[in-house]
């Protein structure tokens, strides 16, 4: 064959694998200037005429970097959406509840930045006059729930009486700090899993596996219009993310917590509402039984009326929200849309992917071929510290036992404490 045959031979398969212009490619570039050439690859593994050379591939691997990583946290970023606009619903019953002490105005703000201190992490609440809160607390909500001023002689001539509301009102801000402060920690969570970029091996990876942005795919004319493998995608986004296990791990259970906690706020309020019922029923049978107390408290008839402070309970997320976020599966299929099960594009040409899809646990990911490395290395320690303190906290709370942290007494053996002293007292 001579020369001008091979060079004619060549023009031909060079035409017949582009269509001479590469416009998927020129488009996503916005360069005019491309056109097939010969294999030159670094990259991309053809071994035929292409649209790709070296320089090419190069743009599309920054095209993939400039877009892979926003969509692999695409529904991480939902889920932080929903928590914020939750926490933002949720943070009134804390201001709410420091509004409704009738305690002086320098108290309320030293508190208030006690409890924004305790959402931050730090330990504020342990050495608090958890009587005087309690009391003044139980005083608050029945302030509302009556709809009239408790002065200060019927609060003492309610001393036992109280008791119970005392307990309820102070699980229930109690609960309320722990949730907000998981919220906090759980937005805290999310943003340390975003801040490492993606690995180089991850961005190769996607580009080789024709990831929706920018890939080898493109190269060849006639697979211009072919999708990624199902199966291929799911390992590259599990290699991708592979120093994200833990984080995964931590991201479940926090929410799954915050969703047992939400559950505990909604109990809690209703116990106080109850207690404040209760209580204003006793107040109206002293007030018909018990001269002295009509005459100090008479104008505390409830006439069966509670007022009752109405929350949104209502989640904006669920517990599946925290196992989507970072699932190959899920993101193959709904973020990374378009993905085929066969005769799809399978790193090098149209095929079927026929390599095992491997597990997201580090033992998995040693075995997965698609991403070679360690994946992004996320720091955790601080999180996962401030994790079991929180836990830690919750699980006292389940207990019955509240502000429990630097020695405090629980509300149990608090309550024990304070009427042993009121009965000493009087005697």
């Amino acid at each position: 064959m001579s020369l001008a045959q091979i060079s004619l031979l060549s023009a031909l398969l060079i035409s017949f694998v582009s269509g001479q212009s590469c416009p998927i490619l020129r488009s996503l570039l916005d360069d005019n200037s491309l056109v097939p050439v010969g294999p030159n690859n670094d990259i991309c593994i053809l071994d035929r005429p292409n649209c790709c050379t070296k320089s090419t591939e190069e743009r599309l691997l920054t095209k993939t970097k400039e877009i892979f990583k926003n969509r692999i946290f695409l529904v991480l970023n939902e889920l932080l959406g929903k928590v914020d606009k939750d926490n933002k619903a949720k943070l009134p019953m804390m201001t709410k509840f420091l509004s409704s002490l009738t305690l002086s105005l320098d108290t309320k703000k030293m508190l208030n930045e006690r409890f924004y201190s305790f959402l931050e992490g730090e330990d504020t609440l342990g050495d608090l006059d958890l009587d005087e809160i309690q009391t003044s607390a139980a005083i608050g909500a029945l302030n509302t729930g009556l709809g009239t001023k408790v002065s200060d002689e019927c609060r003492d001539m309610l001393f036992f009486e109280l008791q119970p509301l005392k307990e309820a009102q102070q699980k229930y801000i109690y609960s309320v700090l722990l949730m907000l402060r998981g919220y906090t920690l759980l937005k805290d969570l999310i943003s340390t899993i975003q801040l490492p970029d993606m690995t180089e091996q991850c961005y190769i990876a996607a580009v080789r596996g024709g990831m929706k942005f920018g890939g080898c795919n493109l190269c060849q004319g006639e697979t211009e219009g072919s999708q990624p493998c199902k199966m291929l995608c799911r390992n590259i986004l599990s290699g991708c993310l592979k120093g994200h296990i833990l984080s995964r791990e931590y991201l479940q259970r926090l929410t799954q917590d915050l969703i047992d906690l939400n559950a505990d706020v909604k109990s809690f309020h209703t116990e106080v509402y109850n207690e404040v019922k209760q209580l204003s029923a006793v107040i109206d049978g002293k007030i018909s039984t018990d001269q002295e107390f009509f005459s100090s408290c008479g104008d505390l008839r409830s006439g069966g009326s509670i007022a009752k402070e109405d929350y949104k309970f209502e989640l904006e997320y669920t517990r599946l929200d925290a196992l989507q976020s970072l699932d190959s599966a899920w993101l193959c299929t709904y973020v990374f849309s378009g993905v085929s099960e066969v005769n799809c594009w399978n790193r090098t040409n149209v095929d079927e992917y026929r390599v095992n899809v491997y597990e997201f646990t580090k033992e998995g990911q040693a075995q997965n071929p698609e991403v070679p490395g360690d994946g992004p290395d996320v720091d955790l320690e601080d999180i996962i510290t401030q994790y079991n303190s929180f836990k830690f906290s919750k699980n006292q709370l389940s207990q019955g036992q509240t502000f429990t942290d630097s020695g405090a007494l629980s509300h149990l053996s608090l309550t024990t404490l304070l009427i042993v002293t009121h009965i000493f007292c009087i005697f």
